[in-house]
């Protein structure tokens, strides 16, 4: 019986072995990229890393121009130097001129249907050729895909930008009380750099982006203030000069207020702001002016969410998500614009108040 058992085992352990697969066989794409020509036609970029020690460049990048991406796929493996692999994709990365023109989500159907492939894969807008971004050369930096999504963690942490995933993109696209928005980045002076947020409407189209300087109010109106909201403000109010005093929001509440009034939704923003000072370069004693410290910080929260939440009306997305506080409170109103949200909340009225308290000045006085 032992014998038989040992044997049994050798058979395991050999047919194991067989069945493995060399990675300098395969083409992992790590990156893969979407654009379109100005005759509409579609190009497709992959960047995959070459395992042989002999090779000179470390990175393979091919591009070729495809209807689909399961067509543009089959294209690649007629260059590749290994058998295409599309699960270990890290990053999808979409041209701006491609995302204004077409729907994402029939372009990226292969992506959620095949089962092989990632769908935790980052969505990234690129303002620009995105040959431009997956043919350069970052110095000191790792390989482009890792340098991405470092990029991307990094800025996300600081709320300069977001964090969106295939599945994010596809779970806000189906949420009929939202609208999607992704990671935009684009090119400076040769290396990477994170632009913003990418907003799309209810179709699945970019239509407006917003600053690295504004995303953090963003994400303050969808209550992702955790670990921390920074931001800069002017204090001439304060001191007549013009200077600055940087704070942070370490703290807060945002509550939303719902009603449906004379044909159109009404959305009441309180927020409740406690920050710190992180850094002030203004020659003034803050504890002695702290209430009216707390006032321009109040109005300078107010003022940035009230022009972000324009920006969103004038363009017809919800970032925020108001659909769904309308279909929670208003529900029978809700019902008859759920699938044109978009122009409803155009219409809808909404008001900001803000309440700011500073409860720390940093360590220093």
């Amino acid at each position: 019986m032992k014998a038989v058992a040992l044997l049994l085992c050798g058979v395991l352990f050999l047919s194991g072995c067989g069945m493995n697969t060399r990675l300098d066989s395969l083409t992992m794409i790590l990156t893969l990229g979407l654009d379109a020509t100005d005759d509409g036609k579609l190009l497709m970029y992959s960047s995959s890393p070459v395992f042989n020690k002999d090779a000179k460049e470390h990175t393979e990048v091919i591009d070729v121009d495809t209807s689909s991406l399961r067509e543009g796929r089959y294209k690649v493996d007629l260059f590749a130097s290994g058998k295409t692999v599309g699960g270990k994709i890290q990053n999808v990365v979409i041209g701006k001129h491609l995302a204004e023109k077409r729907a994402l989500l029939p372009l990226l159907d292969v992506l959620y249907r095949d089962p092989k492939n990632s769908t935790t894969a980052l969505l990234i807008v690129y303002d620009g050729p995105v040959k431009e971004l997956m043919e350069s050369k970052q110095k000191d930096k790792p390989r482009l895909a890792v340098a991405i999504r470092d990029l991307i963690a990094t800025t996300a942490l600081d709320k300069q930008t977001v964090k969106t995933n295939l599945l994010d993109f596809h779970r806000m696209l189906f949420e009929k009380g939202c609208t999607p928005f992704a990671t935009e980045m684009g090119m400076k002076n040769r290396k990477m750099v994170v632009k913003g947020v990418a907003l799309f409407n209810n179709k699945g189209k970019y239509v407006a982006s917003i600053s690295a300087k504004d995303s953090p109010f963003l994400q303050l109106l969808r209550e992702e203030i955790k670990p921390a909201i920074p931001f800069t403000l002017r204090t001439a109010a304060l001191t007549g000069k013009k200077e600055n005093i940087s704070v942070s929001m370490e703290h807060g509440k945002v509550r939303y207020q719902t009603k449906y009034r004379n044909g159109r939704f009404q959305f009441h923003v309180q927020i409740n702001a406690e920050v710190i000072i992180t850094e002030k370069i203004a020659d003034v004693d803050i504890s002695k002016k702290q209430k009216q410290l707390e006032r321009i910080i109040a109005n300078e929260i107010k003022t940035k969410t009230t022009t972000l939440l324009q920006t969103f009306q004038r363009h017809h997305v919800d970032p925020v998500g108001f659909g769904l506080y309308a279909r929670a409170y208003e529900y029978s109103h809700w019902k008859n614009v759920e699938n044109n949200w978009g122009k409803a909340f155009a219409a809808a009225d909404i008001s900001v108040s803000v309440k700011a308290d500073v409860i720390s000045y940093g360590i220093i006085n």
